[in-house]
């Protein structure tokens, strides 16, 4: 009798702790907008970024999500993400994959460098549980398969860690037929870039510039480089540019964005210089912002 009388109870309860478990995996993107929001409410006003600022994912989405990966990416999509930054290196055996970091530990726990490990042992490893329960036994995607994904959804800003990996990724571009005017390559070698642009004609090149150089003349000069390197974008870490630079950058038609931008506070910096988009971990918390810019304010 005693069981019976609880059991009401005790179904109640289990049905509440259902309901607030369920409530709370849903509620997981309305949390992160919500917080976004207020972050972005903390944002200083643009006053005269261009109409066509960009908004980069970070590592695929790199706030809520396992950086480079596929879950990455379907969350770009889902939250439609134009443009997803992903880093590319190669395993053993050639193939390309994202990854950022040279060693396998960090995202996966396994102390190999990842030229190190063949496909088919990488694929083995979980890259998804050092972020969060809920993305256990997500793996590390081939190039290939991150393509296939993004196609007509998302364009793909590479970052590629090695110049060894320039012709596997063309070879896979050519394979896949993803639209080169979809991709971006990004190198902290100017030299290297006009060598990609000539292997994959069409992809949009950007300049990795960790550091400027001091004084106008030099700047200038620098400015030239980019521009025989036929580099329509440049990105920059948030505490390296300056005024003359940012002039005569955007006198020159270059455009300048900003890397990685995701506290509301960075908004005062990529205002101050003009910044033309910014790579983020948040890309919802500048995406109100972004649409001050088009109301005009």
């Amino acid at each position: 009798m005693r069981y019976s009388r609880l059991s009401p109870l005790c179904i109640f309860i289990s049905s509440l702790i259902c309901a607030f478990t369920a409530c709370s995996l849903l509620s997981c993107g309305a949390g992160e907008r919500i917080g976004s929001y207020i972050d972005y409410r903390q944002m200083t006003p643009p006053v005269a970024e261009p109409l066509s600022f960009e908004i980069v994912g970070h590592r695929g989405y790199g706030s809520a999500t396992p950086e480079n990966t596929l879950a990455a990416l379907r969350r770009s999509i889902s939250e439609a993400v134009k443009v997803a930054e992903v880093d590319i290196r190669l395993t053993s055996d050639g193939v390309p994959v994202l990854l950022h970091d040279s060693s396998l530990s960090r995202t996966t726990g396994d102390h190999h460098l990842v030229s190190e490990l063949t496909l088919a042992e990488i694929k083995k490893l979980d890259a998804g549980s050092y972020k969060s329960i809920e993305f256990l036994g997500e793996k590390i995607p081939t190039f290939e398969e991150a393509l296939l994904l993004a196609d007509s959804k998302l364009k793909l800003l590479l970052h590629v860690k090695i110049t060894g990996a320039i012709p596997a990724i063309a070879a896979v571009l050519r394979k896949t037929a993803f639209p080169v005017a979809d991709i971006w390559i990004m190198s902290d070698q100017l030299n290297v870039l006009p060598v990609i642009g000539r292997l994959m004609p069409g992809v949009r090149l950007v300049h990795l510039a960790y550091s400027l150089p001091t004084g106008v003349v030099a700047q200038r000069e620098f400015v030239q480089k980019q521009l025989r390197a036929k580099v329509p974008c440049v990105a920059l870490a948030l505490d390296a540019p300056d005024e003359e630079y940012m002039a005569l950058a955007h006198s020159a038609g270059l455009r300048v964005i900003f890397w990685t931008a995701d506290h509301p506070y960075d908004s005062v910096v990529v205002d101050r210089f003009t910044a033309d988009g910014v790579v983020t971990d948040k890309p919802i918390m500048w995406e109100d912002w972004a649409a001050l810019i088009k109301s005009g304010g």
